[in-house]
Order: C-alpha cells, then structure tokens, then sequence
C-alpha cells in the first residue's frame, strides 16, 4: 500500500511540474507568492498553507537564497541540566546509651548521580498568522483587493495601505489569518532534582577496636525552583507591510516578493541573499531592514543545599555488638543549565524586491509562407521569435495586411483595426489603431458634448478573473446592473475619429460577447455609423439576436439572426455593404447604384437584403461609435452590455469568406489570407506583426513581397443551392489569366468518400477567359461534406487551383404513391382502413407516416376531421416559427410566445428525435421536450381562439418526468393544454385532472392513474353537449370526460359553462395560457417532460373511435371507427404525408363515397355481471343483440381471449324476435393483471353478421386466504419466553403470487396493543426475537396471522390464546469445595481459583433473586455470623453482567443462619445466566485439630 501511495504522489508531482512547464515555455516553474488574510482563496491563486501537507502550513518564513529547506523545532523548549559540585557531608556518628559508649570517628561521603526535570515551555516569538497563496500561473500582471505583499518603506504607494495589523508580530503561514500567539521571553521550573548514592569509608573508633561501617545507599532531594526569565525571540529582519486597494493593481516599485526559485525575470532583483536578510526570520514592523534576536537562549545556572537524609548505620555482625545512632545529614551544590535552540518551525522563500517597470516585448521580422505569394495559395504571415524579458507576461502578435492601391500606394487593408490589448481607460485617450496610426478611436465621448469618466468602458486585461476576453484583452460595456460601474446609468462608447463610413462599400468584422442577463427591455448597440446616409446599426435586440440596420431612402432596412447570442460565449459577427456591382452577396437588380446588406455569424452565412438606393440626409454623428449609439446623450440606457474584442473595419467590399478565414481564425497565432479573394498578380501584399504584452507593445515588423502571376479563378458555382444525393450537379468557374490560356488544361476534383476523385483532362478553348465545368452524380450521404476544386494551368504551364469548394449534402425528402382504402368502397358499418403506399427513403431514414382525415360536412365542403392535427415530426425550434399543422395548414401553432412583448428564445420548447443525451424521443418520431425547472415558460400556442365554447375532443401522448408534484395549488401544476376556462394538467401525485370552468366554479374529471412516472400515456378528454351524448337535461348542460390509455377513468356532469373567461389569445401546449415569457406568476406551470401527436377535433367524436385511430397511432395504419365518423353518401378523405423527421414528402390522399349496406345486427348494452373480475370466477358476459328485420334462425357465438388465444364459444340459436339479449357464463382462468378481451358474433335471418366492437378488462387480484393457526396452541402454556409461532401455510389463487404473513402478539385481545408485530414472514413459521413478559409469575398473549400477496390482504386468521408461566430453577457446579490442609491463623478464598468456586445457574425462563444460609458452623471455636466463615456474589468469567452488581453483594460477608438474598435479578438467558459464589474462610487462632465441614443451602425465588 505504501508503494502504491508513493507512486501515486510521483504522478501528481510530475503532472504539476508539467502543465507549468508547458505554462512558462520551459522554463523551471515559477512560484509566485503573497499573503492573504481573506478566507476564500481568490480565483487564479492556490492556498499554500492551509492544508496539512502544504509547503508554508504552520510554518514561520525565512529569507533565504533557496527555497524550502523546512526545519525547526515545534513548540516547546528543552533544557538539560547537569551536576557540577556536591559538596561533601561530615557528620559524627556515636553509640547509643545503653553501647559500650565506643566513639567513632565522622561519616564522610559525597553523592554519585545527580538529576533534575525542567517545565517545558512554549518556543515560538509573538506572531500573527495570515495565509500564503500562489499564482497558478507564473507571475501575474497585477494584484487583486486584498492583497498583501512586502513593502521597502514606511510609506504606502498609491492604491495600497500600510497593514497595521501585523505591526511587531512574526509572520505565520496557517489556514486561518489573524490568529495570535507566541511570546518572546519565558522562565521554567527546576523540579524532581534528586541525588543518589554514597561513597564507602573506613571508620576508626578512638578507644579499643576498629569498627569497620557497613555502606548505606540513600537519596537527598531539592525543591522547585523558576529560573531566570530569558528571551526566546529568533534572528529576524524587519519588513514593511502593504495591501492592495483595487483590482489590477500593478507592482509598486520597491515591493517584495516571495519566489521558490531565482526569478529570471529582469524586473526582480532578489534581496535575500544579502546579509541582512538571508537565514533571518520575517518580522512586521513599520521600519524596513531592522534586525535582532539570537538563534538560541540560556538561563543562569543554580545552587542550593539538600534536603536531610537518615540512615541507619550499624556495625558489622562480625564487630562487637554495636547499636550506632542514625546519621542525619545534608549536602551543598551547584548545578549548569545548558542553553536551547530558538528557531520556531520554517520554511526558507526567496525575496526579490521588484525593481521597474514592464519590459517591451522583442521579435524578429515575420516571413510569408509562401515565399513569393501566389494567387493558387492561401498566404500564412508567420511571426518570428517573440519573446518577453518578463517570462511570465502574456504574448499576442497582432496582424495588420497592406496592399498596395491602384495608384502603387500601400494601403492597410483595415481603416481600423483595434484588438484592444494595450490598456487605455483614461477619459478621451486614443486606443492604438494597428491599422492606421493616424486615426483615433477614443475612450468616452469626445467634443462639445459633456465629458465624463463614466462613459468609458472597462479595459479587462487577461488576468481579469470576472471576464474573458475572446483573445488578449478587451473592453467591458456595462449598462448597468452588475456593480462594475457605479454612479449614474452612463452611456459607455469607443468614439472612431472617421466621418463618413456609411457613404462607401464596407467590411466590419467583431467578437462580442454578452450574459444571459444582459439584455434588457430594449436593444443594445454593438456599433452605430450613423453618418450622412444613414449607416447603420449593429445591436443586439431585446431577445438576444443579432441585427444589422441599413436606412434607404424611405426607412431601416434589416438583417436579424436566428440564434440569440446572450448565452455567455463569444460570437464573431461579419457585416457588410455592397453596392451594385462590387460583388458581394444577393443581386441588385438593374439599378446598380443600389446596395445590398449582409451578414455571416460565427462564421455561417446568415442572409442578404437588397436595400436599393441608399439615404444621404441624416444627422452627423461626429465619428462612429462602439459599445451605444453615436447620437445620444451620456446617459442613454442603450449601451452594449458585455465584452467586445477584435473589431476590424473595412473601407470596401472584402468578400466574407476572406475575412472570415483571417479575423474568424484570429485565436490562430497565424491568421491567413485566402489568395484568391484578396491577392492579385503583381500586387504588393504587405504583413506587419507587433507583438505585445497588453502592457506594452513590440516594435512593428514587416514582411512585403510581390503576388506572382498565375491563372484565377471567378464564378465559382453549382447550379443547385440545395443539393440531395443522387442528383446531378453542374460544377463551374470562370478561368482567367493575364496573359494566355492556349495550351492549357482544367481538372475537376470531388472528395464525397473521403479521397479525392479527378475528372480527366478538359483542353482550355484559349483566350484569356473561359468557363470550365464539370457534371457529376451526388453519391454521398445525407450530412456528408462533399469538397470539390478545379486545378487548371496556362500557357506558360504556370499551375493554380480554386479554394477549397465545399458543401453539405442535404437531406433527401421520402417518396410514396398514393394510399388506398381498405374496403375499397367504405360503408358505414365497417371500420375503413387507410393503407399507405411504398414509402421509401433515399437516405435510408426510419420513416413515419402522418395521417389526416378529412370529411365532406353539410355543405359538401371538405374539412378536416381536426383543426390541429400535430404529429411533431419536423424540427421548428426558433423562436415564432410555425409548427406545420396538418389538420389545417391555414391555422397557426407557434413556438414560443406570440405576444410582441414577451417574445424570448427562452420560451422555445426543445424539439427531441432522441439524439439529445438523456431526452428520449416523441411517442411517434419527435416530439417537444419542456422543462418546468428552467424558469422560464416553455410553450406552443395555438392561434385559434375559445375552444372552451365548444364541444371539443382533445387526444395527445405526454411522458411526464418522474416527479413529486406535492401540492394541488395552481403554481405546482404543470399545464399540459390550457385555454380560456379549460385547463388539462398534473396536479398532486402526479395525477392528471380535466378542469372546465362552470358558471360557479372549475370543475374536474381526474385521471385516477398516476401519469408523471417517465412513460409514455395516451391522454384523451371530451366536453360534450347534451344531444351529442346522454347528459341527462337539456341544453346548455355540458359532460365532461378523460380517458387514459384507452379507458375511460371519469366523466362528470358539470351544468352550464361560463363564457365570460379572461382572453387567452389562443390555447397554449405546455404552459399556463395567460403566462408570460419568463420569471412571471405563471412561470411555473410549465409542464416536465415531452409531449407528441397532438390532435384537436371541434366537435363530440365518440371516443371509441379517437381511441381506435389515435391511441393505435403506434401502427402505421390507424383505423376510423365507422358508427361514429363515417355517414352514408358523405364523402371521406385520408391524406398522407411520410416524414423522416427531416423533412416531408409529398402529400397524397384517397377519397371514397361512404354507402349504407344491408345493415346487419348490431348490439348495445354490454355488461357483466361482475363490476371487477377475478381469478376463478364465472362471469355472465351479455349484450342486447337488434336488428331492423329479424333475428329468427340467427344466433351468436361468444369470443374470449384469456391466454393470447380466442376461443369460441358454440353457435347458439335464436328463435325468434329483433331484440335479443344474449350471453355466456365464462370461468376466467387468467392471471391477475392479463388483459381479457370479448366480444359477440351474431347474423340474423338474411345471414348478415356483425360483431360487437373489442371489449376488454383487467383481471383484478384475488386475496389470498386465511391460514389455520397452530402453535402455541389455542389456551396452552408454555414457558418459553421467545415462542416459535407456526401456522398452516397458504396457497394464492393467483399462480406466482407469493403469500407473505404477518404476525400480531398482545395482551389484549383486540390487539390494540402490540407485544410483538412481524411483517413480510415468508415461511410459515417465526420465532420470536422479542421476550414476552410474564408479569408476576404468569401472563396470557393472544395472537393471529394477517395473509398478504403484495396486492390485497387476506382475512385476518382466528385468535389463539396461550399463558407463560414462570419457571424457577437453579443448579449448582459442585456441591462440595474442599479448602484442603491449614493451620490455625491461615486464611484463604475461592476468588483466585484455588480452590474454585460455586457456580449457580438460572436453569429457568425468568429473573430470580439467590439467597444462602448454613445449616450449621464450619467452627468448632466460633459460630456462624462471624468473619472466620464468609460468602461474596462474583461475575462469571464471559457472562457478564449476569445480575444486578450494585443490588447484590460483592464484598465477603458473614455467612448467615437464615436465608438472606445475595444475587439479585440473576438472568436467565444461556449467554449471561451464571454467577460465581465465593467463599473465604479464616482458622481461629484456637481452633481445634480435625476435619471441619458446614453445609450450605442456595436458594431462588422470582425475580420478576
């Protein structure tokens, strides 16, 4: 695992050192670091002290030379203390009084070891802590709020304050800033000091004998003692503290930085090598470079005397006999205290002080690839060793390209061309021009008009972390609202010092870039040229698109995109003016001094306007202006509001593609030129670079050559705009040359596979111009990008080739032939079947075809059986597009609202063919996804008004997401069709509720199923006057009614309806009817989920026949009901219309004359006698079987599907009559849940059949039965505690239910308490986990088995009662403890084994208290009640706790005469139901010889 961890940790290590390398350009990773005392790390910087594992965590910070290096000591002091004298001890030791009075001479003798403890104590100065964080990349252009670096004087420079906080504390790197502690001088105390030994010596009496002193060990002690207080404060340099007042704040001259390595950037001149700094410790202060401290401390060495020590000193037993007094006796010393580190916990960094300004970058002249140009080849202008002496600035080239003019005069391609790297935020300073140095474009407003700091937007440099600019740096237009800019809502402009831009054929190309916020209520100019002629107007409207305004002579002409742009990300917009005869997009007509406009967006063509003659009186604007209009005040509201980057203008006409491919490409280092566009023979074609820093530019360079003379190519065309596989397409340029093409050839070539295809060689017709072309058969698929080019050369040989030709093939629409009927002549008692005909795609697409019926009403005009017939197969997704309705192609229904004034692209439903990661398809094809948690309404509207007023029929398919819809309250339900008092949505659980508005209040007709569970359901309501279905009442009495796949779930009598509704304008798919586009009241009854083949009839349709046609939609051949749509001579329509989901075929229809045929019997009043139906059951099917003539000699044969197969019955005859009912008694033997279907076939007397139509249920579940109890037994008793319960087990009716059981226990017998309760038994038998009570000796449970199948319950089982009764009991281990052999005064105990113990054991079912007594002393010296004979209650080794400790006894207690209780509430289960009975016994002092022997008695008694 440790190998596992450490190669781990190399990994992450390199993949770091890695992604820097790559970062500085090689070179060895920088480390930049400043100090943060803020708690949320700034975007762009990493903490580097706040995790355990960082480099700086709870570390102080010395300057160093090198980085790392980490050392020191953790907070704590150590001194060690060592003995330098003991002084010796002289002390005279003399006989006692009753000796022979020998004298002796003195004891003398020193110590041999000494020792002493020192208090710990804390190590680290005064500090106060602050975070250390890192740059993720390099060295960074500027600081951020905050931020705190190091200063070289006692004054703060401009934007930046002196951090007083840190004033006189050591720095501390830690996660938390501001944390204070530490302390710079302290004492300890000396305690435990000891002195141990002595030294033998020979001692001498003065009078007869020598006595030789045995030698005594013995110890002497001193008392604590505090030392001297001594400081602790480590070697350290002072520094000047500063914090940063403002984002982008440049490095103040003097500022001091932290580095991991020597940075090689010149700007930096590292101090901390010299003297002053280096191996020195970092202290705030308000002075610079003081210094101080000592890298260790010491405290004064110590001396004092011992305390006394007595020994005993005797003589040797070979002496005469001689008793000497103690000697007692004392020591002097002196002590040493060793000095200690001072150095707290480091790590060493490496300071350079910042020393000038930013360094400009530096490059060689740019080269052309290539090299000369020629007119065949796109032209690369490759820049030239850029470099930076500050290593870690950000680097751009930018590019400007020069042409030379008719007149031989270089001239810049661009007026201007401004990516607005270098900043310029000052009120009316001049933004660099790279395109022409002597036109300005200005920051505010400049002239006559009233200045102001507010007008300028904000320049965002690349290390902006709340911006990105699209490539450098950029300019912020805030209209307001963001809290960039504060003040009044001040216009924001970029002011282009050039009149008369609209006058002239032009090219604009701009990124922009704006959030999802950004628009408001009105438009947002992204540049306005409002000059002479009324030139033009590029601004970002309310709902997000893009539009380019042109005035002609009578009004704005205009060009809006599709796509909104207020997403966030950046979007390149090319606009251009063409007049009449330069080129360029769109025809003029006749009049070639008129224009055209047009407009490419993120590279994709977007539309061209003929606009004719142009106005050429309008107001001056004094200059264009970028970011709001060039004519308004200061504080007009609309100023852009976003980023904008790249902006290019062009004098001329430039065709798209051109600058398409150079500016487009920008975030390329190497913009090209498309040759043919922009290069021609012998034109001089300049490139110049300057590179810059987005502080500083380079020097501009460049390269000019001159274009070579080749052929070139114009006209470049295919005579389809719109190509399909399998057609043929004409290929064909116009091939030009200056000289001659006499001799020379043309090439066709086409890549539809992927490898190019070449035509064989076509001679040139000679001349200097030509057409070329080639016919070739379309062979590639639908979405393949087919590339084509012709290669051709002149009569010098000299070779060139088109740019590369492109285009994707589109989509081929499905083809079929006409649809038949199926009876070819319908009649009105046949279902009439409409067959589609050898539908076939070219591309091979899954294919769906759409039907339409359409029916002759009573002015023999043809109508569509519904108004809105929408199957969703088509993509309509922008904003107010119409969704093709094929029901009535005249009737509108709309993506997205159609109110002006609230119209979002945020309203658009998401169209879905299941390609969309995690959004399934439509039903049928596609369908419309809406998603309620966007907060925005999402909705299709329908322009047709007041369907409430009608009868109508309603059919669709929703797939509800898998929701909780936890309310009934309007704002959580999710509209599915609303329309003025109408209203189809999910409510509470998911449940799907028809509500139509009475004259008192909304009624409802609910679903009953649970629709919002993620599939799909057929949804079907009707509101249904009386005379079209039974109501019940006259008219205006309405019905209203909701059937979910295909049964009918409710219908309700709801009485006269109101027609006094709000006005909806239109009904609404998806959403609440009267909502608005976003964030409104009704926002949030959008519906969740998708929702396809929509279908709305004005009329009462049976639904039976809706059901057959609709719900069946899956087939591909819907079927019409004939008793409910078809009538005799009424002609009938079915239209078809295949889809591939791309596009449509054809449309093509079969019309047929309905008859009446010789009618056969037909039936009314289906029943059964059974309202829900089960398993096992038999079942009378009936129907009331009529006929116009008579049934005699008819009869009928019953048809039943339980098992996938029809069985039927006999022929069963009828006698006699016209009105009959028939019937038949059917056992069911299907599953629970099989779907049953029945019907009748009956003729009559001219033997004309018919059958009744499809008839189905579901069979319900049959509970399962109740169970016969067993054990315990019905009045048992038991005395088990944890009975095992068993019954007799249950077989369902229904095959492969499971029958589960549950199990109640009470002491009541209406079980309104519960003992125990188990569910979901699976077996036929439970043991109880729980153990029953038995109260005071006994206790009688009933109990019974509930039977479930997981669908129904069963009948509860009958009641048995049974009673625990208490069982006591007890045994013992051994019934003899033998103490063995002891001699009076002994004493001994069971309690270490030997000998061992008693053991008792509950052998019973419940708690019992142990009582003991004897019959008789085990004395014959002392009686019982006495401590020479005693007992103790002890835990069994294992089974504990086994009984109540603190009730029983446990210390040894005199064993008693009578019964007395020791154990209490000793347990009974296997695992804890032993206890230990120890015994102590002590032999009188006076007692007899003999064997001794007591017998004890141990008895038990309830507990409980």
């Amino acid at each position: 695992m440790k190998k596992i961890i450490i190669l781990i940790e190399m990994v992450i290590i390199t993949s770091v050192l890695l992604s820097l390398n790559i970062i500085s350009e090689g070179e060895t990773s920088v480390g930049f670091f400043v100090f943060w005392d803020g708690t949320d790390t700034p975007t762009g910087w990493t903490c580097v002290s706040c995790a355990t594992t960082d480099p700086f965590y709870n570390r102080f910070i010395i300057a160093n030379d090198t980085y790392g290096n980490s050392g020191g000591i953790e907070n704590v002091q150590n001194h060690t203390i060592t003995k330098d004298t003991i002084g010796t001890s002289t002390q005279n030791v003399s006989a006692s009084t009753d000796s022979e009075g020998i004298s002796t001479s003195d004891d003398t003798h020193t110590m041999t070891t000494f020792s002493a403890n020192f208090t710990n104590n804390q190590s680290f100065p005064r500090y106060r802590s602050l975070r250390v964080i890192r740059y993720n990349n390099g060295i960074p252009k500027n600081l951020s709020t905050g931020m705190i670096i190091m200063w070289n004087s006692t004054t703060a420079p401009s934007n930046y304050a002196i951090y007083t906080d840190m004033n006189d504390f050591f720095i501390h790197a830690n996660n938390t800033a501001n944390q204070t502690g530490g302390q710079d001088n302290h004492t300890h105390v000396i305690y435990d000091t000891k002195f141990n030994g002595v030294d033998v010596t020979t001692k001498r009496a003065t009078g007869a004998a020598t006595v030789n002193l045995s030698s005594t060990t013995h110890i002497h002690t001193f008392g604590n003692v505090t030392s001297n207080l001594s400081d602790n404060i480590p070697n350290f340099v002072t520094i000047v503290l500063i914090k940063s007042l403002q984002d982008n704040n440049p490095f103040p001259i003097g500022g001091i930085f932290m580095f991991n390595v020597t940075p090689t950037d010149t700007r930096f001149d590292v101090i901390s090598n010299a003297s002053n700094f280096k191996n020195n410790y970092l202290k705030a202060n308000l002075s610079f470079n003081t210094t101080g401290g000592s890298a260790s401390h010491f405290h004064l060495n110590f001396s004092g005397e011992t305390s006394v020590s007595d020994v005993n000193v005797t003589a040797p037993t070979s002496s005469p006999t001689t008793q000497l007094s103690r000697d007692n006796h004392t020591h002097r010393f002196n002590a040493n205290v060793s000095s200690t580190n001072n150095n707290p916990r480091y790590i060493n960094v490496i300071l350079a002080m910042y020393n000038s300004t930013n360094a400009a970058p530096t490059h060689n002249n740019p080269t052309f690839n290539p090299s000369p140009p020629v007119i065949t080849t796109n032209l690369t202008c490759l820049n030239q060793s850029t470099s930076d002496l500050n290593k870690d600035d950000l680097l751009f080239n930018i590019y400007n390209w020069e042409f030379n003019d008719s007149g031989g005069k270089t001239v810049s391609l661009a007026n201007f061309s401004l990516p607005f790297d270098t900043n310029t935020t000052n009120l009316i300073n001049n933004i660099t021009n790279y395109a022409d140095y002597s036109k300005n474009a200005t920051v505010g407003e400049k002239g006559t008009t009233p200045q102001n700091a507010n007008n300028v937007p904000l320049w965002v440099s690349p290390t902006d972390t709340r911006f990105d600019c699209y490539r450098g740096s950029c300019y912020f237009f805030d209209r307001g609202g963001s809290g960039i800019k504060t003040g009044p809502n001040h216009m924001q402009t970029i002011r282009l010092q050039q009149t008369l831009l609209s006058d002239i054929n032009f090219t604009i190309s701009v990124w922009i870039n704006t959030t999802k916020t950004a628009v408001g209520s009105t438009a947002a100019t992204i540049l306005d040229i409002y000059e002479n002629d009324c030139y033009g107007i590029i601004r970002l409207e309310a709902q997000g698109n893009v539009s380019f305004y042109a005035h002609n002579v009578s009004a704005f002409q205009s060009i809006t995109s599709k796509t909104a742009l207020n997403d966030s990300k950046w979007h390149n917009i090319v606009v251009t003016k063409t007049s009449c005869g330069s080129g360029g997009s769109g025809s003029c007509g006749a009049d070639q001094m008129a224009f055209n406009i047009s407009m490419w967006l993120d590279g994709v063509f977007v539309n061209s306007k003929y606009i004719g003659i142009t106005r050429s009186t309008c107001a001056n604007c004094n200059g264009p202006t970028i970011g709001g209009l060039c004519t308004t005040g200061l504080t007009d509201n609309r100023t852009f509001n976003g980023t904008i980057d790249e902006f290019i203008y062009i004098p001329k006409f430039v065709p798209a593609e051109a600058i398409i491919a150079q500016y487009y490409n920008a975030g390329s280092i190497q913009p090209n030129v498309t040759s043919s566009q922009l290069l021609l023979n012998n034109q001089n074609v300049s490139c110049c670079v300057t590179p810059t820093d987005t502080i500083n530019d380079g020097d501009r360079k460049c390269v000019s050559e001159l274009v070579g003379d080749v052929p070139y190519f114009t006209s470049i065309q295919t005579n389809q705009t719109t190509i399909r596989k399998g057609q043929w397409i004409n290929f064909s340029a116009i091939l030009n040359d200056g000289t001659s093409l006499t001799g020379g050839v043309s090439i066709f070539s086409i890549n539809q596979t992927g490898n190019w295809v070449n035509a064989s060689f076509v001679s040139a017709q000679g001349g200097t111009s030509g057409q070329i072309s080639n016919v070739t058969n379309i062979t590639a698929n639908r979405g393949t990008t087919v590339e084509w080019r012709f290669h051709a050369n002149d009569s010098s040989n000299d070779w060139n080739q088109t740019p590369l030709q492109s285009f994707i093939v589109a989509n081929t629409p499905p083809i079929h032939n006409n649809p038949t009927y199926n009876p070819s002549s319908p009649l009105t008692n046949s279902n009439l079947t409409c067959l589609n005909q050898s539908t076939s795609d070219y591309d091979s697409d899954r294919l769906y075809n759409i039907y339409n019926w359409e029916f002759d009403d009573s002015g023999g005009a043809t109508r569509s059986l519904a108004i809105f017939n929408l199957p969703f197969n088509t993509n309509t997704s922008s904003l107010l597009s119409n969704i093709t309705n094929y029901g009535n192609y005249s009737v509108n229904a709309t993506v997205g609202e159609t109110s002006a004034s609230v119209q979002n692209v945020n309203n658009v439903p998401l169209w879905t063919n299941g390609t969309i990661s995690g959004i399934g398809s439509g039903y049928l094809g596609a369908g419309y996804w809406f998603n309620k948690s966007s907060g925005r309404l999402k909705v299709i509207r329908l322009s047709q008004n007041d369907v409430s007023k009608l009868n109508f029929t309603i059919s669709l398919w929703i797939n509800a997401t898998n929701s909780t819809i936890t309310s009934r309250t309007d704002d959580d339900a999710q509209q599915i069709f609303s329309d003025n008092c109408v209203e189809l949505r999910l409510e509470e659980g998911g449940y799907g509720i028809f509500l139509v508005d009475n004259i008192t209040n909304y009624q409802e007709a609910n679903s009953t199923v649970r629709l919002s569970d993620s599939k799909w359901h057929h949804i079907l309501v009707q509101k249904t006057s009386c005379g079209n279905a039974a109501c019940g009442g006259g008219s205006p009495i309405y019905n209203i009614s909701i059937w979910v796949d295909g049964v009918q779930r409710d219908s309700k009598q709801i009485g006269p309806t109101n027609t006094n509704c709000d006005t909806c304008n239109g009904p609404t798919i998806g959403a609440y009817c009267y909502g608005n586009n976003g964030g409104g009241t009704f926002v949030n009854r959008t519906f969740n989920g998708t929702i396809d083949e929509f279908i709305y009839i004005p009329k009462f349709v049976p639904a039976e026949a809706i059901i057959a046609q609709y719900y069946n939609a899956g087939s591909i051949q819907p079927n019409v009901t004939s008793s409910g749509l078809l009538k005799n001579n009424q002609n009938v329509t079915c239209c078809v219309i295949p889809s591939d989901l791309s596009d449509d075929g054809d449309r093509k229809c079969v019309s047929a004359l309905v008859s009446e045929p010789d009618n056969p019997p037909y039936f009314t009043l289906n029943q059964t006698n059974q309202s829900t139906i089960r398993k096992g059951q038999w079942i009378n099917f009936s129907e009331v079987l009529t006929d116009g003539t008579s049934l005699t000699n008819g009869g009928y044969i019953f048809s039943i599907n339980q098992t996938g197969n029809w069985v039927n019955s006999s022929f069963t005859l009828i006698s006699s009559g016209t009105n009959v009912t028939i019937y038949n008694v059917t056992n069911i033997t299907a599953n629970r849940g099989t779907r049953v279907e029945w019907r009748f076939y009956a003729n009559d007397s001219s033997n004309n059949w018919n059958q009744s139509i499809l008839h189905y249920f579901t069979v319900s579940n049959t509970a399962p039965g109740n169970t016969t109890l067993l054990t315990p037994a019905n009045a048992s008793s038991i005395t088990n505690r944890q009975p095992n319960f068993t019954w007799q087990a249950v077989t369902d009716f229904d095959t492969n239910d499971n029958v589960i059981y549950n199990l109640y226990v009470s002491k009541f017998v209406d079980f309104s308490s519960l003992d125990i309760v188990a569910y979901n038994i699976s077996n036929a038998s439970y043991i109880s986990t729980t153990e029953l009570g038995i109260g005071g000796g006994s206790q009688k449970y009933f109990w019974k088995i509930e039977t479930y199948d997981n669908t129904s319950f069963g009948e509860n089982s009958s009641t048995f009662e049974f009673t625990i009764t208490s069982e006591v009991s007890i045994s013992l281990n051994v019934s003899f403890v033998s103490f063995g052999t002891l001699n009076p005064g002994d004493r001994k105990n069971t309690t270490t084994s030997d000998p061992e113990s008693l053991v008792v054991q509950n052998d019973g079912n419940t708690y019992i208290n142990v009582n003991i007594s004897a019959l008789d002393s085990l004395w014959d010296a002392v009686g019982l009640g006495t401590i020479y004979f005693q007992y103790a209650a002890g835990n069994y080794t294992g089974e504990t706790p086994a009984f109540n400790w603190s009730g029983s006894t446990t210390t040894f207690t005199n064993v008693p005469t009578s019964n007395t209780t020791f154990i209490d509430y000793l347990n009974y289960t296997n695992a804890t139901d032993l206890a230990r009975i120890h015994l102590l016994i002590r032999v009188p002092n006076d007692e007899p010889s003999g064997n001794k022997s007591s017998t004890l008695v141990i008895g038990a008694q309830l507990g409980e």
